[in-house]
């Protein structure tokens, strides 16, 4: 069967007869029933195109044979072929009159998914449906989350024997968080303290950026006794990248961050021991949602300097 319109039944032409004008009444009225549909579609598609332009496009051509085979209201085809669905999920709008279906009437102000049609179909597609679908835009609320992309390969643990060995015996070779089994207690560490400040870092220069790049850095001491009293004044660089993103009056922030710890152990002074580096790095990635008003916002400048129970050194 072809896709063009429906054509009017043929029926008997008398002599001198001609069913030339029933068959133009017949498109007349369709496309004055357009127009009509065209001039409530027109402000729901926020469109300035005029209808002596919009009947020239596939839009227009794709939108008047659903009307003419299906009923399905213009607005709606129109709306899919131009927007094609702004949102992956809407709120389902009827026309609130008594020619609603019951079935179309108990879905109203329900939310539904554009990937999963509810039993009733998407909005205008069942036959004679005049309802029409809402984009719907999930409400945004502040948010953060760090996870941790590199493996995590940690031998057994040291302890204080393991460690004084290596500082008698070794001659100052040197060693790394997973070799002594502490990247993760030296990643969740980092995550309980100091990661508040490389958040509030990443915020506020997304709040100056607002949208496109973020690049930054940061480098401090620490001492990381909480962990071990074989970390001291330990050394906490990192590299940020990534970018920022505006919705509305929120910002949503995705970096990655590369962390460097590094740290030399040693005892008292003038011992036969060598002093050793201790060395690794991790990468994680922080999804932010934070509002742009900082004073609207739990996410404060101030917390970059804030303290989180971490004992802060001084440079040497």
């Amino acid at each position: 069967m072809g896709a063009g319109p429906i054509a009017p039944r043929p029926r008997r032409i008398s002599q001198g007869g001609s069913a030339a004008p029933q068959c133009s009444h017949y498109v007349l009225d369709m496309r004055i029933k357009f127009l009509y549909n065209w001039a409530h579609a027109a402000p729901l598609l926020e469109t300035a195109m005029p209808y002596p332009d919009i009947v020239h496009t596939p839009a227009y051509k794709q939108a008047f044979d659903l009307y003419l085979r299906k009923g399905v209201p213009i607005e709606l085809s129109l709306r899919a072929a131009l927007q094609e669905h702004p949102t992956t999920h809407y709120i389902w709008r009827t026309r609130g009159d008594n020619k609603v279906r019951a079935a179309h009437a108990a879905n109203n102000g329900r939310i539904f998914s554009w990937d999963i049609p509810p039993p009733t179909k998407h909005p205008g597609e069942d036959f004679g449906c005049r309802c029409w679908a809402e984009p719907y835009q999930p409400k945004l609320e502040e948010a953060d989350f760090q996870s941790v992309l590199s493996p995590i390969n940690d031998q057994p643990r040291w302890g204080w024997y393991e460690f004084f060995k290596h500082y008698f015996g070794e001659n100052g070779e040197p060693v790394t968080l997973p070799q002594i089994g502490h990247l993760q207690v030296i990643i969740d560490y980092v995550a309980s303290t100091i990661y508040k400040r490389v958040r509030a870092q990443i915020v506020n220069k997304a709040r100056s950026v607002i949208s496109g790049t973020i690049t930054d850095d940061f480098n401090n001491s620490y001492s990381f006794h909480g962990v071990s009293w074989a970390h001291g004044g330990s050394t906490l660089s990192g590299d940020i990248h990534g970018g920022v993103a505006r919705q509305g009056q929120f910002l949503i922030i995705s970096v990655t961050v590369v962390y460097n710890f590094s740290d030399v152990f040693t005892i008292i002074k003038n011992e036969p021991g060598t002093p050793y580096p201790i060395t690794g790095w991790w990468k994680t990635r922080i999804e932010i949602i934070a509002n742009r008003d900082e004073s609207a916002s739990r996410y404060k400048n101030t917390e970059a300097e804030a303290d989180y129970g971490i004992d802060e050194q001084q440079p040497l």
